[in-house]
């Protein structure tokens, strides 16, 4: 009997003994640590991801060998056999770098980490490399440049764009993964923001209601400021950047400051800008300068492995800024925003590597404040002051599943809310009258959104498909408002009788789900074959509802009975990406159901915005970069959208122009780049019935740049040109200048000075 539980003990000693867990854990680097690694484990199909200090741990795992693949854009990918005996594995593991072309280039605009080759949306990229070049104004000058965009422009300040067709309303703005929410009457939405603090842009060229809701029927764009950075000892590193502008004499100034270790960094960074009337072909663009000035904080914590702590301020003030163009406006008129300024609250948690199957997760809030002030002088006696505060909040939980090798599945609950407050006074001197009213009333616009995504590879990878699907609850609320408020006259305040417009106290509520599929299937290892096709919704934006704005020219008005837009998108295209050629052909088609559009109810006076019963926008983007000859390039892009009412059978309003950019890059002994560029844009003769024809025109550009050169602790590098060498007079078709100032700038000598510090 003693002898059988001695046998049984031995038994269960043994069995613990054997069914003991261990871990394999460690630190990737190339130069410096490498966050972000997907470290994969073939044998039991697990997956961890490095941290901020580049570390990985696997644990619970039992005695053998284990096959572990390390990959990361950017480097070569490596496998290394770890055998586990008696103990836990330590190891450390170096990458090699590998040359980044664009189609490794990461983006994140589809909810995760994505390669570009890997995106089967249509989306034009411009990395930090192409920023710091550039000596353009505004985020809207930059990408007017890439297939499928437009700039809309109501002054060389104020800015937006348009993406096939679609703008302001139909297109979802990010900073930094917050939405931007402002009113869309005047063109600002981009101009809140200095290039210099600006690592990349990525704009979604196609639906993307079923990744962020509401808006997105047009396309997504999702601007990166420049990010803290972590390294495995203390450091310091500073950047000043001065460029200038000829064209209206501006300057721009910025300063950037970078510090930290493996567990904490800090980013500092502030900006000036300022400059004069812009100089057009014909004189001076008058009421065109402009000021603005900004600071960025962003600071790092990383207290614990796997788990990081984000937080973000962001601070812009633009001041006395010339509007020559806007709609709402009367020819003669002078109008200015005496103040627009950008405030951004943001914080995050991510944790990662948090259980086999869920790789990460993230929770962030942001508060985000706009706030405007207009001063429009219709005549001498007349003055009129409309200022608004835009405050939007948000909250963003996700996670992000790794559920076998071939499938990651995304989950998320977004939800944020924009909530107007707005004013105007009205100061007429000859009749000694102050007349103050609401153009928009007091209102919210609340948002409840939950959505997932699936990315699967099939057939060895040839095969990548991504299935997107989000439900939206929102509820749009606004107060009862009477104008005009008061009237001051003589020095007396009164509430008059007789109001001139009114809106109801209103509580509507919209719900939709919006779905997505999209495919590539890589029939060579250069050669892919795409097509998307995505359902998108967009209810109507509080302006579009319930505004009233007579700014002494053309009244616009809101209409509260709007119908929620519906889109159903599809595009198919071919990518090509060979080492000396890549080819990107995109053709597509939107067609709306419920198109919210400005409807003359009374020609050249009045607007009311409208529903169009059904919309058909289609048209193609091509791209062609070629490597010709040694170190000679070329480059091709050209876009194409044509806008139909089909109720009407009549051409929709704002669609802009088949327009092309060919040029050619020459590199000099890998020190220097000249490029040569010529933009051309046909007519635009296919308009709607209450909009002018645009005649076609051509003007040339040449620039020239220089690699960084190393002087000791500092990097220095260069950036000269000439824009419009020709000083040709030309007109975008979506400028909305007035008067006499219907031109585009004119020639622009720009040089731009980067001085780096470490």
């Amino acid at each position: 009997m003693k002898l059988n539980k001695t046998f049984l003990l031995l038994i269960l000693i043994s069995t613990i003994i054997s069914a003991q867990n261990y871990s394999i854990f460690g630190i990737v680097k190339s130069d410096s640590i490498i966050s972000g690694v997907q470290v994969y484990i073939e044998e039991n199909n697990e997956i961890a991801s490095t941290n901020t200090q580049g570390k990985f741990n696997f644990q619970k795992l039992s005695k053998g060998k284990y096959n572990l693949l390390f990959n990361h854009i950017g480097f070569k990918s490596k496998n290394i056999i770890v055998e586990i005996n008696e103990s836990d594995v330590q190891i450390e593991v170096t990458l090699e770098p590998n040359t980044i072309e664009l189609s490794e280039a990461i983006v994140i605009s589809s909810r995760k980490e994505t390669a570009i080759r890997d995106l089967s949306l249509s989306l034009e990229y411009i990395g930090e490399a192409e920023i710091q070049k550039s000596s353009k104004i505004t985020i809207s000058d930059l990408l007017k440049n890439e297939s499928g965009i437009s700039v809309v422009r109501d002054a060389p300040w104020a800015t937006t764009i348009n993406v096939r067709g679609l703008s302001k309303q139909n297109l979802v703005y990010l900073i930094d993964g917050s939405r931007i929410e402002t009113s869309t009457n005047l063109a600002a939405g981009l101009s809140l923001f200095n290039l210099n603090d600006i690592e990349n842009i990525e704009i979604i060229k196609s639906g993307g209601s079923s990744l962020y809701g509401s808006g997105a029927t047009g396309g997504i764009i999702n601007i990166l400021t420049k990010q803290v950075e972590l390294r495995n000892h203390l450091f310091v590193k500073s950047q000043i950047i001065n460029s200038y502008n000829s064209v209206n004499n501006g300057y721009n100034n910025y300063v950037n400051l970078k510090l930290g270790d493996s567990f904490w960094g800090l980013k500092l960074s502030g900006a000036f800008r300022r400059a004069d009337d812009t100089k057009i072909p014909s004189g001076k663009l008058s009421n065109s300068s402009f000021n603005d000035e900004g600071i960025n904080a962003s600071f790092l914590l990383s207290p614990m492995d796997n788990v990081n702590f984000i937080f973000d301020y962001q601070k812009f003030n633009a001041f006395d800024v010339g509007i020559p163009g806007g709609d709402p406006f009367t020819s003669s008129a002078s109008a200015k925003y005496k103040s627009a300024k950008r405030n951004l609250y943001n914080a995050t948690i991510e944790l990662n590597n948090i259980a086999k199957y869920l790789l990460k997760a993230k929770i962030k809030y942001y508060n985000q404040v706009i706030s405007r002030s207009v001063e429009v002088r219709p005549n001498q006696l007349v003055k009129s002051n409309p200022q608004a505060d835009h405050f939007t909040n948000g909250i963003l939980l996700q996670t992000d599943w790794y559920l076998v090798k071939e499938n990651y599945l995304i989950t998320g609950i977004d939800i944020w809310q924009r909530e107007y407050n707005g004013l105007r006074t009205v100061t007429n001197r000859s009749k000694n009258i102050i007349t103050v009213d609401k153009p928009v009333p007091d209102s919210k616009f609340r948002n409840l959104g939950v959505y997932a995504k699936d990315d699967l590879s099939l057939i060895n990878n040839k095969l990548l498909l991504s299935l997107s699907i989000r439900y939206d609850l929102i509820n749009i609320l606004n107060d009862k408002t009477l104008n005009p408020l008061y009237v001051i006259k003589n020095g007396e305040k009164s509430y008059p009788v007789n109001k001139l417009a009114s809106f109801e106290e209103s509580d509507v509520m919209n719900n939709s789900i919006s779905g997505g599929l999209g495919i590539i299937y890589k029939l060579t290892p250069k050669l892919d074959l795409i097509t998307n096709y995505a359902y998108n919704f967009r209810s109507p934006s509080l302006e579009e509802r319930f505004q009233y704005i007579d700014l002494g020219g053309i009244i616009y008005l809101g209409n509260p009975q709007l119908k929620p837009e519906e889109s159903f998108y599809f595009d198919a295209g071919i990518r090509v990406w060979e080492k000396d050629l890549q080819v990107n052909f995109n053709t597509f088609g939107n067609v709306f159901n419920n198109l919210v559009v400005d409807n003359s109810f009374i020609p050249d006076s009045i607007y009311m915005k409208k529903n169009v019963g059904k919309a058909f926008l289609y048209g193609f983007d091509f791209r062609v970069d070629y490597n010709f000859y040694k170190n000679i390039s070329a480059y091709l892009n050209t876009s194409f959208v044509r806008g139909r009412d089909i109720k009407m059978e009549s051409d929709l309003s704002e669609i802009p122009p088949l327009h092309g950019i060919i040029g050619f890059t020459i590199t000099i002994k890998n020190y220097l780049s000249c490029e040569i560029s010529a933009n051309i844009s046909a007519d635009q003769n296919k308009v709607g019935s209450d909009e002018n024809r645009t005649p076609g025109f051509t003007y040339f550009d040449f620039s020239i740049s220089t690699e960084k050169f190393n002087y000791g602790l500092t990097n220095i590098s260069l950036s000269v040109g000439i824009e419009n060498i020709f000083n040709r007079k030309y007109r975008e078709h979506l400028s909305t200048y007035r008067g006499i100032n219907l031109f585009e700038p004119g020639r622009n000598i720009f040089a731009k000075l980067i001085i780096e510090l470490e």
